[in-house]
Order: C-alpha cells, then structure tokens, then sequence
C-alpha cells in the first residue's frame, strides 16, 4: 500500500481492468482505452492496485500503465446526456468534462434448463467512477433490455462523451430467418499452430478449415452475409480473429475447433459436441445451437460452458466456440475427417442458427 496514490493513464487500448491481482481471464471487469486516468494506491507482483471510487477498488497490469505526475485526477464532471435510436442500435451518450474509469457489464438473470440454472442477460449496468456530487463518487445508470442482448459496446470518443451502442435484434423473415445476417466464421489454429493431433495424424487446423468453408456455402445459400477470418493455411492471432469480426459488424461470430484433452485426462472418456460462451447473452444461441448439432449429427452432448477464451470474450456480437468432436478420440476422429460428416456439420450449423433466429421472434 502506497502512503499517498499516484496517478496514472492507461497508454494502449484493451487494457483489462481486473478484480484480483492474477492474469485469470474470469476476473475482468472491463477493457480501458487509451488516456484513461486512475490512481494507483498499491502493487502486488506486477499489478497495480487502483482505486476507482471511494470504496471500489480494482488491478492492472503495471506494462499497460504510464505514471503522470502532473495530471489532475480531481473527481470528473457530467455534462450532459442524450439517447437516440437508428435502424440497428440504441445509442447512449454520456458527455464529462474529462475520462473517467467505468465498468459496463451484463446485469443478470437465470433460466432454469434442464434442471440447471443458465445466465442470460436482460440489460446492461454502466458504473462511472469518480464522477463529482454522486454518492460514494460514482454514477450508475441502468439500461433496460426487454430481449436478450444482441450485442454491444462502449468507448470515448474524441469529446470525452462515454457512447455506450446497443444492437437491436433484427426483424427476421419466417420464410428465411438467417437472410442478411451477418455471421463471422473463425477456422481455428493455422499455418503454424496446427492445433490438435488426430488419431491417424490429421491436424485441427484442416479439419476446422474444411468444416468453416463449407458452413459458409451453406449459411449464404440461407441468405446470411458470411465473413471467415481465414479461407487458407495461414497464421493468424486470436485478436485478428476478433477484430475481423468486429470491423464487419458481425452479428454471430463462431470459432470452429476440434477438441482434445491433456494426457492426463486422456482416459476420462468425454466424446462429443460442446460449445464455450463468455458472455451471458450468447448462452441461449450456444444451448439451441448445441441441442441442434448433437441431434442431427448423432454426437453426444458434451455440454455448454462459460470459459474465458480470447475469442469469445467479444461482446459485440454474440460469440462462441464450438468444439465438433475430440480428434483424439477415435470414434469422433473418423467422423471429422469424413467429408460426408464434415458436410452434416455445415448443415447442422445452419439449422441451429435458423431455429435460434426463429425462436427469438416468438
């Protein structure tokens, strides 16, 4: 603990603002952009301990961090507020007088699904931190979602107005529920990193491509305007991934793997299909997506879960990662290198995501 805080700014964006001094992708409480300023009350290893209001407290990374002695961090302003609307987003704008930290996240709620309780997401909570005359320095604010979320974001723009998009969901036609929406498929690994290892030395990074590129002919046949990070062999980092994604104002965004399992849990005999979320509102298209797949391919259910992976950590759009099968498990082996079953793997993508587009407007 440091005997009086100094102040500081965040100098790159995507900084993680996390909860507890550890790089455990559970623990982040929100992504800071460039020039945020904060003050540091302590350190632990690598990490800085923060304050953000009077009895809020959170950790970053020191290497995301520039000392600015001379930066006055007195408690900001609000200035004004306004709400519109245009075709696809609610858009929210809260003008300051100058940055100050804030954490949006999911407010939520539970469905009980086959005797467990599943998050989904009804709206969003914006914090704002030392925010002057608001009780305990900071200003909460609520913003009601009667559907599931859809997507969103939140960012400084260049007159310090904090924005904060949310997508609508869209009108969907009966006859063609996916038509123009626009769907990003990720292949993972590639060029390099071949992923897993099969059975009789077929690597995941091929399977996933051919699966991706024949989901895409499909989901274009359906109407949907598909983007795939990558249509060839190539590296490329998870937050091009992601970012492709994001330039493309991808309503789904699906990573495509193979599954596999450490050596030594190599014998606990899990086969099958399973889909990872982070964020709650992707958890119903995860669950509608996963009972399609496994019926229709004949797959065991392998499971939905909430994992903290870099690609579906994209709140923009809804985002998964679906695990096709275990290339290291025989019996799942020879069906992803079979065309025939990599072909019912595009189809049944396509229907879940056609019974997920149609539920939603019921």
């Amino acid at each position: 603990e440091y005997n009086e805080p100094k102040t500081i700014v965040t100098n790159s964006d995507n900084v993680p603002l996390r909860a507890t001094p550890s790089d455990d992708g559970h623990n982040r409480l929100q992504h800071f952009q460039k020039g945020i300023p904060l003050d540091v009350v302590g350190e632990q290893a690598k990490y800085y301990k923060v304050k953000l209001a009077r009895d809020d407290y959170a950790w970053i990374d020191k290497s995301y961090l520039t000392a600015k002695a001379s930066l006055d961090n007195s408690p900001a302003k609000i200035e004004s507020y306004t709400y519109y609307e245009d075709s696809k987003n609610k858009i929210f704008s809260i003008k300051l007088n100058k940055k100050a930290p804030y954490i949006l996240a999911e407010s939520r709620a539970f469905n009980l699904v086959n005797n467990k309780y599943e998050p989904f997401s009804h709206g969003l909570d914006l914090v704002i931190y030392n925010i002057a005359g608001e009780p305990e320095d900071k200003y909460e604010f609520h913003i009601e979602n009667n559907a599931n979320l859809y997507g969103y974001k939140a960012f400084y723009n260049d007159v310090n107005e904090l924005v904060i998009t949310v997508k609508k969901q869209p009108q969907i036609s009966k006859s063609y529920p996916l038509k123009d929406i626009k769907i990003t498929l990720d292949p993972g690994h590639g060029g390099s990193e071949y992923g897993a290892i099969g059975c009789l030395g077929d690597k995941e990074k091929d399977i996933n491509l051919k699966i991706a590129l024949l989901t895409k002919k499909e989901l274009e046949k359906a109407g949907a305007k598909v983007f795939i990070t990558r249509d060839t062999d190539k590296d490329l980092s998870l937050y091009e991934r992601v970012e492709f994604s994001q330039k493309n104002d991808s309503d789904i965004f699906i990573s495509i793997h193979g599954n596999a399992l450490p050596d030594n849990a190599a014998n606990s005999k899990r086969t099958g299909t399973s889909i990872y979320y982070f964020y709650p509102q992707a958890n119903n298209l995860a669950q509608t997506l996963l009972d399609t797949m496994t019926k229709n391919l004949s797959m065991n259910n392998d499971g939905v879960r909430q994992e903290s992976f870099a690609v579906v950590r994209n709140h923009e759009s809804l985002s998964i990662l679906v695990e096709i099968g275990y290339v290291i498990v025989p019996e799942d082996n020879a069906k992803l290198i079979s065309p025939d079953f990599q072909q019912k793997v595009a189809n049944s993508i396509v229907r879940g995501l056609e019974k997920y587009y149609s539920e939603i407007q019921q």
